[in-house]
């Protein structure tokens, strides 16, 4: 992305550089009107691929959001059913830099998880509450 925000500004040079000239008298009005119909269609062409790599990336985030809360959430049922190598892939895949200290493992939750868990902790992230409280029975509170 950080290419594709040069070269915007690189076109935007040229484009200005354009101007300039024109309006010294150093190339006509129909070569300004080809130059800058040329540099405009470049501009959008580079827009167009960066939306294109903008809504790849939000897709690809969107699926490993929604990868890493579908993990977190079947953690202790996938835990309890896995083979002895089953539990050690999953745990490759929670952690990371794990020391065996002793008789103790020492591990660094990886980033999206170590998140979940600082978001259970802290209560302020949802200091409203639920957004549609239900009863056991699943009755509004207030009826």
């Amino acid at each position: 992305m950080a290419e594709f925000k040069a070269k915007e500004l690189e076109l935007q040079g040229f484009e200005n550089k354009l101007f300039d000239m024109r309006l010294q008298g150093h190339i006509s009005q129909s070569d300004f009107d080809k130059q800058l119909a040329r540099i405009r269609s470049n501009r959008e062409d580079l827009a167009d691929q960066l939306e294109t790599l903008q809504k790849g990336l939000t897709s690809a985030v969107m699926e490993t959001a929604q990868t890493v809360l579908e993990l977190a959430t079947s953690a202790k049922s996938l835990w309890k059913a896995g083979s002895p190598e089953e539990r050690r892939n999953f745990l490759d895949k929670l952690l990371s830099n794990p020391i065996l200290d002793g008789a103790n493992v020492r591990f660094t939750l990886k980033k999206p998880f170590a998140v979940l868990v600082q978001m259970t902790e802290n209560v302020e992230w949802c200091a409203e509450g639920d957004l549609n409280p239900q009863t056991l029975s699943g009755a509004s509170p207030s009826s």
